[in-house]
């Protein structure tokens, strides 16, 4: 059994009831990607949001009412109680399933993925990756990237469960940007527990990317 299997099997069950009476109370000041999107000077462009690894969905109803133009807010998260508690609190369109099987018959123009890829099996990395990409439409979509950005990779074990489970941190934004597809609109850097100070195993980045699939690449003859 893989890392995804025992996260998607138990552990984000388990994650969630730790850390619901936190979500539950959490508010737009303490929320890094609210505060980021709300001074993004291209908001009225944003008409469909996704979030990956939305527990309850408490972001996506934040963001109902920052996004006077967005249409659709949905959200996948592979707890099932995040997904029926977020259904019942906020009456958003949620789905229950792993980051790497989630499926959905649209693009979006922004998607938001906060504190997933650490976790992800190395193997897979490269496939949720497609997946955030595919998610996204080919020109003028955003995406909101937030996760651990170490001074230099390194896997960490995971202490909430007698199994072999690892979390891996490195620079993520950079798969993205280095395809020439993105590129960074904005970021804030700043520590896992507001409380703590900047270290290797402390520090986050929250981005903000712009996706236009030929827009970024120049022009020679």
């Amino acid at each position: 059994m893989n890392q995804e299997q025992i996260f998607v099997s138990s552990e984000a069950d388990k994650y969630f009831l730790r850390n619901k009476n936190v979500l539950d109370s959490f508010t737009k000041e303490q929320d890094t990607i609210y505060q980021l999107i709300k001074k993004f000077n291209r908001k009225d462009e944003i008409t469909s949001v996704l979030e990956l690894g939305c527990a309850s969905g408490y972001r996506l109803n934040f963001l109902k009412d920052l996004l006077p133009n967005c249409k659709k807010f949905v959200g996948a998260d592979a707890s099932s109680l995040a997904i029926q508690h977020g259904k019942e609190k906020y009456g958003l369109e949620l789905y229950q399933d792993s980051f790497v099987s989630f499926q959905y018959p649209e693009q979006f123009n922004l998607v938001i993925v906060n504190f997933v890829l650490h976790w992800i099996d190395r193997d897979l990395l490269y496939q949720c990756i497609a997946n955030i990409d595919s998610f996204l439409k080919s020109q003028n979509s955003f995406l909101v990237l937030g996760d651990f950005f170490p001074f230099y990779p390194h896997k960490r074990k995971y202490h909430h469960v007698e199994k072999e489970l690892y979390t891996y941190k490195c620079n993520y934004k950079e798969v993205f940007l280095c395809s020439n597809m993105y590129q960074i609109l904005d970021e804030v850097i700043t520590t896992h527990d507001k409380n703590e100070k900047v270290n290797n195993l402390s520090r986050v980045s929250v981005s903000l990317l712009e996706k236009n699939s030929t827009e970024f690449y120049e022009i020679v003859k």
